[in-house]
């Protein structure tokens, strides 16, 4: 028996797929009701898989999911995995940042970092206000608040990398309130006038 007949079969990577067998993944997953493995899949298909942009009208589709993780994981793949600007994701995704329950704390700071990365630099207004509702509000979790600077920073067009680097990885809210404070009084301004 040659060896290659003893080695059981891997499982191809998704960038390594080609278009008709992500389309037979999607669709198995999606008629086997396993909104989990789905949700990862297309937070993958969107980072890693072969010329993404091809699957938005799929993607697009999970938007309106009555699945909340299918949703959530849209938002994701559009805003962040194809950073495509269209006004539909956009209010698919201040309508996840303005859930109020408990439960969707990560659906919310998932929502922030996609806004953030699909309007990076661009120091949008709107975006920054509704970054800004977050911040004030004193009921919301610190943790969201954290990531919240995080994303009125990369609306102002600083990196990742750049936060990291001036405040260290994983800072506390005060600490990035304290070492950001300039950046974070000029994009109030622009958000008051």
């Amino acid at each position: 028996m040659s060896r290659k007949n003893q080695e059981p079969a891997r499982e191809k990577h998704i960038w390594e797929k080609t278009r008709n067998e992500v389309l037979a993944d999607i669709q198995r997953l999606d008629k086997a009701k396993n909104a989990d493995e789905l949700r990862g899949y297309i937070i993958e298909l969107s980072k890693y898989g072969e010329e993404p942009q091809q699957y938005e009208g799929i993607f697009r589709n999970y938007l309106y999911s009555p699945e909340a993780d299918l949703r959530e994981a849209a938002v994701f793949a559009l805003l962040y995995g194809l950073g495509i600007q269209k006004e539909e994701y956009r209010a698919c995704a201040l309508k996840q940042l303005a859930l109020s329950d408990e439960d969707d704390l990560e659906t919310r700071r998932l929502a922030a970092f996609s806004l953030a990365h699909a309007y990076r630099g661009q120091r949008d207004g709107a975006l920054l206000r509704a970054f800004f509702t977050i911040l004030d509000d004193e009921r919301e979790e610190e943790s969201l608040k954290q990531s919240i600077v995080s994303d009125i920073l990369a609306l102002w067009g600083l990196s990742g990398r750049d936060q990291a680097f001036r405040a260290g990885i994983n800072p506390s809210l005060s600490a990035l309130l304290h070492e950001f404070g300039a950046e974070l009084a000029v994009a109030r301004k622009l958000v008051a006038s």
